[in-house]
C-alpha cells in the first residue's frame, strides 16, 4: 500500500498494516513520529521515504544561511501539518 492523503489517516492506518503484515509506504505525511513508528522503529511492514519536519528544517535553515539571512519571520495557519513544520523551523534555529 502505498500513502494515505493526510497524517492521522496514516497513524490510523499504520497498525492495520501491520497487524495485516501489509507494507505501507508513508510518502506523503512527513512529521517526525513516523521515522520511529516505521521500518525503524520496529515495524518491519512500514517504510517512510520522504524527509521529516525536522529534516525539512535543517535543509531551509542551511539555505537560508548559506543566503546570509540573518533573521526569519515565520507565518503560518494552524493547519496540523504547517504548524508542525513552523514549530520544527523554530525549535532548529533556536538550536
Amino acid at each position: 500500500m502505498i500513502g494515505a492523503l493526510l497524517t492521522a489517516v496514516t497513524h490510523a492506518v499504520m497498525p492495520v498494516a501491520q497487524e495485516e503484515r501489509v507494507p505501507l509506504v508513508i510518502e506523503i505525511s512527513s512529521l517526525q513520529d513516523f521515522v520511529g513508528s516505521s521500518d525503524m522503529g520496529g515495524k518491519p511492514y512500514v517504510f517512510k521515504t520522504i524527509p521529516s519536519e525536522l529534516d525539512i528544517a535543517r535543509g531551509m535553515r542551511g539555505c537560508l544561511k548559506r543566503q546570509g539571512a540573518k533573521r526569519v519571520a515565520i507565518i503560518c495557519d494552524d493547519a496540523y501539518f504547517n504548524n508542525a513544520n513552523s514549530q520544527s523551523f523554530s525549535r532548529r534555529q533556536a538550536s
